[in-house]
């Protein structure tokens, strides 16, 4: 019910990480084609604080099991929201 999608390795352009590897594949819901666009730009954009803020509160995917939200320590990860604690290490 926890799903690592992306390492620390990825630092401060995790956001663009994410939206490149899961947002644009649509199955991910909650958020603006505006984000999405500014997220893909990257860091140097602007705007890219407040699209990765909005994106990580409202973002969401869901499966046969549940609803999958963001959850960010150093690691991106995917949370069934019925789920409580932390992720694994």
């Amino acid at each position: 019910m926890v799903h690592r999608l992306l390492s620390d390795d990825h630092g401060y352009a995790i956001g663009q990480a994410f939206a490149n590897n899961y947002l644009r594949s649509g199955q991910w819901s909650g958020y603006s084609y505006e984000n999405l666009e500014i997220l893909l730009e990257g860091p140097n954009h602007s705007d890219y604080d407040d699209a990765w803020d909005e994106v990580y509160s409202k973002a969401y995917i869901v499966r046969s099991d549940g609803i999958y939200r963001l959850y960010l320590d150093s690691h991106l990860w995917a949370m069934h929201e019925d789920y409580e604690g932390e992720p694994p290490q």
